[in-house]
């Protein structure tokens, strides 16, 4: 069993109207990790995320059986869980905008094969949209190591992108609109101290309930550890944003950059700072500053 709190303070500097600040419990996670036997894992991961409105709620997120065989290479995953479209790994507090449009969480079955630095697999669920198991999607990853350089990719493909939370819980697509596809390239290159992430998501058609807008996302960082007092530290630069998102339902802006600083000041215990200053598509910049406090257990 392990878990992560994480408690923010932040101050949002918008383009017209009032600044507003606030402290939240940001997030709260209780993962349970349970191997059966050689062949059998289950996990179950609970959830707790304050709204800006206080209106939280706690969550079952992942509720997952995995089979294996342990001297091979398959394996079969079962559940609710996270679908692997996208990686959205970032170093900064806010999720990244490739996250904001493309996490998936839905109930399915994923099979897959591991083989040396290679992992593919395929899953099928049955989504919001729909009432028999016809949508799925594909995943194909890279990982490998050679002389102190750590590089990653991973190429995913969704049959339907209304099947993302944002869309799902914007509940702005109808049930008779046409399914549109979406690809998602995400990589990771690491040497030494210095790390590079970058992340692509784009639609494959336009949406019709959404002015026929086909939107795509991106996001790239850059990040050096350092030790600041002796403890284990890292700060990070990033650029994010949008294409052909101009209608309100995407809630997306057109151009985000963040800087973020954090350190460890004790075991498990992390706080950080980041400053986030978002352009939507008609100029207009709004600020936000985060100051973060975090603990692993």
């Amino acid at each position: 069993m392990n878990g992560l709190v994480e408690i923010d303070a932040n101050h949002v500097s918008p383009a017209n109207g009032a600044d507003t600040s606030d402290i939240t419990a940001h997030k709260l996670e209780l993962m349970l990790d349970a191997q059966i036997n050689d062949w059998v894992a289950a996990a179950v991961m609970l959830k707790y995320e304050e709204d800006t409105d206080n209106d939280g709620k706690v969550e079952i997120e992942d509720v997952k059986l995995t089979v294996a065989d342990p001297d091979g290479p398959w394996f079969v995953n079962a559940g609710q869980f996270v679908l692997p479209f996208g990686v959205f790994d970032t170093f900064m507090l806010a999720d990244p905008i490739t996250k904001e449009l493309g996490e998936t969480l839905d109930s399915a079955v994923e099979v897959g094969v591991r083989a040396g630095a290679f992992t593919v697999s395929a899953y099928a669920f049955q989504g919001n949209r729909e009432t028999t198991i016809s949508n799925f999607g594909l995943s194909a990853g890279v990982e490998t190591e050679a002389n102190g350089v750590a590089v990653a990719a991973t190429l995913g493909y969704l049959n339907d992108m209304a099947e993302t939370n944002a869309i799902v819980d914007g509940a702005w697509v109808g049930a008779s609109d046409p399914k549109v596809g979406a690809w998602i390239l995400s990589a990771a290159l690491g040497f030494g101290d210095f790390h590079l992430i970058a992340e692509y998501l784009t639609a494959t058609d336009e949406f019709t309930s959404a002015g026929n807008d086909k939107p795509s996302v991106y996001n790239l960082e850059a990040a050096y550890d350092f030790a600041a007092l002796g403890q284990p530290a890292t700060v990070a630069l990033g650029f994010q944003g949008s294409h052909d998102a101009q209608n309100a339902a995407w809630d997306l802006p057109e151009k985000r950059v963040l800087g973020t600083v954090s350190t460890e000041i004790a075991e498990g215990t992390r706080v950080g700072l980041e400053v986030k200053r978002d352009t939507d598509y008609a100029g207009d910049k709004e600020t936000t500053v985060t100051g973060r406090l975090s603990v692993e257990f």
